[in-house]
């Protein structure tokens, strides 16, 4: 069996406007009973605004993984954070090494027998400073780009509730 790698593919931008951050703050927050307080709802929306501008679809190369590998390894150490609340990945989805399929429904645990394959995944207050940990050590990031269409598709954002 090979070393096991990942190799980091890109990080990509949400694609932030006024219709998600509406459908985000209405599987937040109850619009119609703040609907009477426009600070209220001012603030609720900056939050899912905040929320939304801070996450990134992170795609990954997992090759030659082994027991130690966890989905939930991937984050950003946070000095500033007790580890409970580093950020985990989010609506995670596991798609063929040429990344034009799913190999399995999203939420599932990783496909057995099928190497190497990619990982997809968001994750939230995204540092653009901060290397990306995975379990098999850390990887240097660079900055965010636009949403690809491929992932877009294959890989849509989840709602939060």
């Amino acid at each position: 069996m090979s070393q096991p790698k990942i190799e980091l593919l890109g990080i990509y931008l949400l694609n932030v406007n006024d219709t998600l951050i509406e459908e985000q703050m209405s599987t937040l927050y109850d619009i119609e009973a703040l609907s009477e307080d426009t600070f209220a709802l001012q603030q609720c929306r900056k939050e899912c605004e905040d929320l939304l501008r801070t996450a990134v679809l992170i795609e990954v190369l997992a090759s030659g993984i082994d027991k130690s590998f966890s989905i939930d390894d991937f984050t950003q150490e946070r000095a500033d954070l007790p580890r409970e609340n580093w950020q985990a990945p989010w609506a995670e989805a596991f798609l063929a090494e040429n990344g034009e399929s799913l190999l399995v429904e999203r939420g599932s645990d990783p496909p057995k027998g099928i190497d190497p394959f990619r990982i997809a995944f968001y994750l939230f207050d995204w540092k653009y400073d901060l290397p990306l940990k995975t379990s098999y050590g850390s990887i240097p990031c660079p900055k965010p780009t636009i949403l690809i269409e491929r992932l877009n598709r294959l890989v849509p954002y989840e709602l939060l509730d």
